[in-house]
This record gives structure tokens, sequence and C-alpha cells, in this order.
């Protein structure tokens, strides 16, 4: 069974599993997809979806819920740029598209460079969706991870209001923690 077929079920399986057991099978989802992205070389590529390891859904779930339980700082905002690297895995994309700086030695005249982007309009436009397609989904990544990290923010300061107060208030009547 290849590991897609075997996280199929995270949300359904997360019904019957403990909590320790979730964050286990994320931690594993995630630690596979730094495997996957130290070996693709991603750099600021757009890439097909098809390529992710895992399904794009799944992977942004299990990034989430590793950042809203994570006690380090540090360790969510390195969860968050992990997960805003699936920005550049978009739908329909085919071959990779990687764009890199001409030369200053491929210098050419305005309009022999005019005439290439003429002849070339159609990938040019292709390029520019993908593109655009890209931050879009940065964004919204962004989004969702950095409320992940206010969840988390949020939790860390209930534990420690909680352990600043003792279970009763002063009228001796029980105070909830959260």
């Amino acid at each position: 069974m290849n590991p897609t077929q075997q996280r199929q079920n995270f949300h359904a399986n997360a019904n019957s599993q403990g909590d320790a057991e979730v964050l286990r099978e994320a931690r594993d989802l995630v630690d596979q997809f730094l495997r996957h992205l130290k070996l693709a070389h991603l750099g600021l590529d757009v890439v097909d979806i098809g390529d992710l390891p895992f399904r794009k859904p799944l992977l942004v779930s299990a990034i989430r819920l590793l950042i809203a339980n994570e006690n380090s700082q540090t360790t969510r905002q390195q969860l968050r740029k992990v997960g805003l690297s699936l920005a550049a895995y978009q739908e329909n994309v085919g071959e990779r598209m990687t764009i890199r700086p001409a030369g200053a030695e491929a210098s050419m005249s305005e309009e022999a460079l005019q005439a290439l982007m003429q002849k070339h309009r159609h990938q040019i436009a292709r390029i520019d969706r993908a593109f655009a397609l890209m931050a879009a989904e940065r964004t919204r990544l962004d989004d969702l991870f950095q409320e992940s990290v206010r969840v988390a923010e949020r939790r860390e300061s209930n534990a420690a209001a909680a352990a600043r107060r003792s279970s009763f208030d002063s009228a001796g009547t029980y105070s909830p923690y959260l």
C-alpha cells in the first residue's frame, strides 16, 4: 500500500483515534512531506499538484494541527513556512514551471524582445496565471496557518492563566479555566 493510500482516511480515522495517535499521524505526514521537499528542490517553481506525496488538503490539515498544538513559537513559524510551500503545488500545471532571470549577456533590442514575447504570449499567459494562483494560494494558506498560531497562543495563555489561579475563586466557588 502506497503512502497516499495509507493516509486517505486521515480525517475519518481521527474519530476513532486518540489525540496522541492523530498528532503522531500528522507529524508523520509532515515529516514525509519535508523529505519530499528536500528532494524536490522547489525554489520558486510552480509544480503540478499531482507531484505531492499526499493530497494537499490532508497536508494543510496536518500542518494546522501541529501548529495549533506546538509549544515552541519558533517551531510554529517553521511549520508555517513549510505549509506555505504548498502554494507552489497547483492544479493542471503539467510540466514544472521555472522562472530564471536572463543574464546581462542575453540583452536584446526592445523590438526583438517584443517580438519574442509576442511569439510566446500563450506560454507567458500560462505562467502568469500559474504564478498569480500561487500568490493567492499562499495568502489563503498563510491566513489558515496564522489562525492556527493564534489558537496555540490562546492555548498557552489559558494554560498560564490557569496555573496562576486556584480551582476556586476567592468566594470559594469553582472557577473554570477556559
